[in-house]
């Protein structure tokens, strides 16, 4: 009789906690769901998810219930920032467990943290390097731009010519942007990180960038099984035998780190080479500043110092050895994060650009109207990344590049505290329990067309004012259209777990568009898997989705 009265209870227990209690108890029930069976299990969008249909299918479910939607009994999806953006976001509730998927070398850099105190602790180490300050009065990243842009770039377009002689109007060879871009955007990362010289040369050397961008991008599409289900994926493989994420991943992963390690090493030497000579590393640095490893070098003392604090207060430090992995997974995140997303947005800028040769046009008459144009004749000379960032135009296109075609546009999940409520008014829900998985993706933010019109349009002057100027909070005519665009902006997120890249990411990819564009026009080929992709981050469908010719401007 006992097991029959067990087996009953056990029953009985599930049958509350996984069909009474959701449907009829739960804070979460009145949220509205895009199918029933939301309700009751997580069936719906882990369905999704595996077949990369989340970002599409989330996006539909705001625009058919509104705001606030449940996804799964114990998951819920936000899309405003009136109790959304501004509370889980800004109000800093904690990281999922979803992030731990981003580990390096077995430990967790910055982004995957999941607590805000050893997020904030590595924070402070990095956010000086990476500020808008730091970025556009770096000496050594100026010299490395100019070397990138004058003797790596600008010599390649004009191989890829047609004509011996390069003469205005002859055309290219059609050529396949994406990879080229991606090789030129690690440049960018990798120098700022180790140094020019420590770093790749991806622009010039096309087959070790073929090679990595194929241990990079094999891996795509196998994160869903560790990613949701880190130890079921385990557990059948290690048990059954049975591989839920190929062998060839980890493989790829394994090579990627491998690369990423050396030129650690490099860096490292580099450093060490400065504090043995007499003119110390800051002499060396002024000497060949391109060379100088600046984030490297400001992460390794960061944590000499913290090390050195925790041995003065008794504590058990790492070995030297554990220091060095953990500032390897530290900038293998910031390289993979800093070239791909950069990457995914020039390739789509360029799209629309070749689609409109009149704004081209217009857009190089201001990138030649700078003090310093970047051209071929201008050698080795490059302009300031401030007189950079006061081009209207030129930050107009790359504003409505990263809100259209944003790079990270996926969920971005975070975990409630107890009794949190989240909702705009009119769509408020209260009493939430604690550790339920809420996000927001910047897809459905960024099409919002009560503040983004013809929302799916690709619309430079939506950023612009009526005389052509870039539109400020301050503006007469558009300044609170402007304001509310940029509360909801979400390409690089918001809150403490704001990207710490960004204002890296907007340098490298004004300083290219400028190279590019003040000496080339660009028109497509052809442009077949140029689609965006549904997942987290968003490439193209295709490797190479967009095929191009160059031709010299006059």
């Amino acid at each position: 009789m006992f097991p029959q009265i067990l087996a009953l209870a056990c029953l009985s227990a599930l049958v509350y906690r996984h069909l009474l209690h959701p449907l009829l108890l739960s804070p979460l029930r009145r949220i509205p769901a895009p199918h029933w069976s939301c309700h009751v299990c997580p069936l719906w969008i882990y369905d999704r998810r595996r077949r990369a249909r989340e970002l599409r299918s989330v996006h539909a479910a705001h625009q058919a219930l509104g705001p606030v939607v449940r996804l799964a009994p114990n998951e819920v999806s936000i899309a405003s920032v009136q109790g959304g953006l501004s509370r889980v976001y800004a109000g800093g509730w904690e990281k999922d467990g979803w992030y731990e998927f981003f580990a390096n070398y077995g430990i967790q850099p910055m982004f995957a943290t999941t607590g805000s105190k050893p997020h904030s602790t590595r924070k402070r180490m990095l956010s000086s390097i990476y500020s808008k300050s730091t970025i556009q009065s770096s000496p050594s990243l100026r010299a490395a731009t100019a070397v990138i842009l004058h003797d790596r770039l600008l010599p390649l377009l004009a191989s890829l010519t047609s004509s011996d002689d390069n003469d205005a109007g002859k055309s290219s060879a059609p050529t396949s942007i994406y990879p080229l871009i991606s090789g030129l955007t690690m440049d960018f990362v990798t120098s700022h990180i180790f140094g020019l010289a420590s770093g790749t040369n991806f622009t010039q050397d096309a087959e070790a960038r073929a090679k990595f961008l194929h241990w990079y991008k094999c891996r795509h599409g196998y994160s869903f099984w560790p990613q949701e289900f880190p130890r079921f994926t385990s557990w059948v493989q290690r048990w059954l035998g049975l591989r839920l994420v190929p062998a060839f991943v980890d493989q790829a992963n394994r090579d990627i780190e491998s690369m990423t390690w050396r030129m650690c090493e490099k860096a490292a030497a580099v450093l060490a080479k400065g504090a043995e000579e007499k003119t110390g590393l800051a002499a060396a640095a002024a000497a060949k500043p391109e060379a100088y490893p600046a984030v490297y070098s400001q992460l390794y003392a960061a944590l000499e110092k913290s090390l050195a604090k925790e041995k003065g207060h008794g504590a058990a430090s790492c070995e030297l050895s554990q220091q060095r992995v953990q500032i390897a997974s530290e900038v293998l995140d910031h390289l993979a994060a800093g070239f791909d997303t950069s990457g995914i947005t020039l390739v789509y800028l360029a799209h629309e650009l070749s689609q409109r040769p009149e704004l081209q046009k217009a857009l190089r008459s201001e990138l030649r109207s700078l003090s310093t144009p970047i051209l071929a004749t201008s050698a080795p000379e490059i302009p300031s990344a401030k007189e950079l960032d006061s081009l209207p135009l030129l930050q107009a296109v790359l504003q409505e590049t990263l809100r259209l075609h944003a790079a990270i546009p996926g969920m971005q999940p975070r975990t409630s505290p107890a009794d949190a409520s989240i909702g705009p008014p009119g769509h408020e829900y209260a009493g939430l329990p604690a550790n339920v998985r809420v996000a927001s993706q910047a897809w459905t933010l960024h099409r919002n067309e009560e503040v983004f019109p013809d929302a799916e349009q690709w619309k430079p002057e939506r950023w612009l004012d009526g005389r052509g100027g870039l539109l400020t909070p301050d503006s007469e005519d558009g300044g609170e259209g402007y304001r509310e665009m940029m509360r909801w902006f979400w390409a690089f997120g918001s809150g403490g777990r704001m990207c710490i890249g960004s204002h890296l990411a907007i340098y490298q990819m004004k300083f290219i568009i400028a190279a590019i564009y003040s000496n080339y026009e660009t028109a497509i080929v052809s442009d077949e898997g140029i689609q965006q992709s549904d997942a987290y981050t968003a490439p193209p469908v295709s490797d190479e989705p967009l095929i191009v010719s160059f031709r010299r401007a006059e």
